[in-house]
């Protein structure tokens, strides 16, 4: 596990996910402490599109 940690907090990781009731799409920074918990840190939030409705969709 240490190492997992140890690897995780040398990268630069990123998350999207939608808030389907606000109608935005929201944009994280990933942080791993010290201590292994996981933190987001909200870059953006954006109106979701119709185009980015049909991206989810599909994915799903």
């Amino acid at each position: 596990m240490k190492r997992l940690h140890s690897y995780l907090k040398r990268k630069k990781l990123g998350t999207f996910t939608f808030d389907l009731d606000r109608g935005v799409f929201l944009f994280h920074n990933v942080e791993v402490d010290e201590q292994g918990k996981v933190n987001l840190k909200l870059i953006s939030e954006v109106p979701i599109s119709l185009e980015h409705l049909d991206l989810l969709k599909r994915s799903l």
